[in-house]
Order: structure tokens, then sequence, then C-alpha cells
């Protein structure tokens, strides 16, 4: 298992420009029902998110935002197997940035990397970084995967990197897998961490690493500072990869999963603030959550014990 790090003080004044563009500063697929079983409420089963107001609508302006969806934004071409198989995934590809600055990242890009970027530059937008979230084929790509038919390749970081000539982010305990799983040269990697943060525009992007699902897994927050101007007030998101979905969390019954570590990462996740909007890698139970909404009737849920979680894995 591998131990949670408690939260390290960043230093966001203090950094350095690369390529020109952006800086860097130091600074099981379980459901509800299941929660309802161990933590004594009744089950709600597979849940969908109310109908209030998303964080989404009151984005300030200069604030460039997209949850590309696959089937819906993009890998629409039915004649490419690859896009069919992207639908039936149901990932979320986000895309954020600064639109005064022009300039926005890609996070979790994979499976139709050139319908990604075309949607992006086609809102007047440029990609200047790729980041993943944890290094399964589904955020990052594979040099090959069988799906029944031979081995496929799935396009991603890879692509983002050799064709594109992007820098690409990758947790810090991941790099090697990702290396290897894409074929990748490893020095061709930047590490995630806890201790860096990454900035596009007036936008602030921070990682909390929260094992469970991979051994690397992190979750990113996005911040802005407010301004004087209504268009420049604050922003404040996460977006969670597979560590948390509405409802529910990642699968933990794939290699290097780890059940018992993931109640730490979720326990740490709760501590954040209630109001905070989350944002999941993929559909399932909704396309976003608050913090408070998973305290309440999730897997954040305070009432949840160790030992209840514990005895619940060991089933």
């Amino acid at each position: 298992a591998l131990p949670l790090e408690g939260p390290r003080a960043e230093s966001a004044e203090s950094g350095r420009r690369i390529g020109g563009m952006y800086t860097i500063s130091r600074c099981a697929l379980l459901w509800a029902a299941t929660l309802a079983r161990v933590s004594g409420r009744g089950s709600r089963g597979r849940r969908h998110l109310s109908t209030d107001r998303l964080a989404s609508e009151s984005f300030p302006d200069d604030f460039y935002w997209r949850q590309l969806t696959p089937g819906k934004d993009v890998a629409l071409d039915p004649s490419n197997s690859l896009a069919q198989v992207a639908t039936s995934m149901g990932n979320f590809y986000y895309a954020i940035g600064d639109k005064n600055t022009g300039e926005a990242f890609v996070i979790d890009a994979c499976w139709v990397v050139n319908d990604i970027v075309s949607t992006v530059e086609n809102d007047n937008m440029t990609v200047v970084a790729a980041l993943a979230t944890h290094y399964h084929y589904d955020h990052i790509g594979a040099e090959a995967k069988n799906f029944g038919t031979g081995n496929t390749r799935i396009p991603g970081i890879f692509e983002l990197s050799t064709e594109f000539g992007l820098p690409v982010h990758v947790p810090e305990l991941e790099l090697g897998l990702a290396a290897k799983q894409t074929g990748l040269d490893e020095s061709a990697l930047t590490p995630l961490s806890e201790v860096e943060c990454l900035h596009v525009g007036r936008f602030k992007l921070t990682f909390l690493h929260t094992p469970g699902h991979s051994p690397g897994s992190t979750v990113i927050r996005v911040t802005g500072e407010s301004g004087d101007a209504p268009e420049r007030s604050g922003v404040d998101l996460l977006i969670a990869g597979d560590t948390v979905f509405p409802g529910s969390c990642g699968r933990l019954d794939l290699p290097g999963s780890d059940p018992y570590v993931m109640y730490d990462s979720l326990q740490r996740l709760s501590s954040l603030p209630d109001s905070l909007p989350v944002y999941p890698g993929h559909g399932y139970g909704g396309s976003e959550t608050t913090i408070g909404r998973e305290k309440a009737s999730g897997y954040l849920s305070p009432g949840i014990t160790r030992g209840q979680w514990n005895a619940h894995m060991a089933r």
C-alpha cells in the first residue's frame, strides 16, 4: 500500500517559464447501494444529480471551460471504431484556460485527440499542455490494447507529445507506467506532484495525490483569484479523474488498485469545502457533484468508519 502524504506547503510566487507559454511553480466499481450497506442507510441505487444550478453556469467570463463527452462533443464519426469504443467508455475530457491569453490545458485527452484539440482550437484557444489524472489507458492512451479484434493503438499522450509537441504532465508515481504503456520515453514526461502547481493565465492548478484507484491517482484543483471586475470573479473546482464519481468511486479491482488506501484518499477529500464542485472522469451517475453532496450520500460520508470500510472490502 502507498502511504498518504500530508499536505505540503506550496510557494505560488516562485516559478519558471516552460516553452515561453505557461508557468510551473514549486508550490470493483463501487456504487451508492454498496455505500448503503456499509453505512447502514437504505439503498438509493445508482443516482443522478439533481437539477440545481451547475457551477459551470456561474464561471467568470474569462475562464475557458469545456467538459467534452465522446459521442456528443467529440468522437462523432460512426465509421471510427475507436470513437465508438470511446463513446461506450463514457470518459470526460477537460479543457481549461484563460480567454484573455488564449491558452488552454487539456486533461485526460484520449481516444480522439485530434477531435479534442480541434474543438479547443475552434473556440479560438491554443492548447499549450496536456495533463493526466492517472495512467490508465482510457485516460492517456496505449501502444496496444486488445478489444477482441486484435491489438489497437489508443491515441493519447504519445500523439499529444510527438505530433502536437505538447508538454505532458503525468502523476509522479506513474511516470514509468505511463511511458511503458504508451511508448513514450519517460524523459518526455513531466511529473505532477503536490509540491508543484501550474498556471494557465490567471488560473492556478494544484494537485492532491489520491491513490486507491491507481497508485498515482491525482485530483486537480483549479482556482482563480477574484478581481474588481465581475468577469474576473473567482474559480474553484476539482477535476477528480476516477477517484470520485457522483455517489461512488473508481474501480478497486484493477492491478495497482488498493481499496484500503482509497479510504484514506476519500477521507482526505472530505475535508475540502462542501461547496466545491467535483467533475469526474466518467459519466457514471452524473457529470458533476460537490464535496457536500458526496459527504451526504456518497463515499465521502463521515459516517463510514475505517473498520466498516475494511470489513466490506475484505468480503
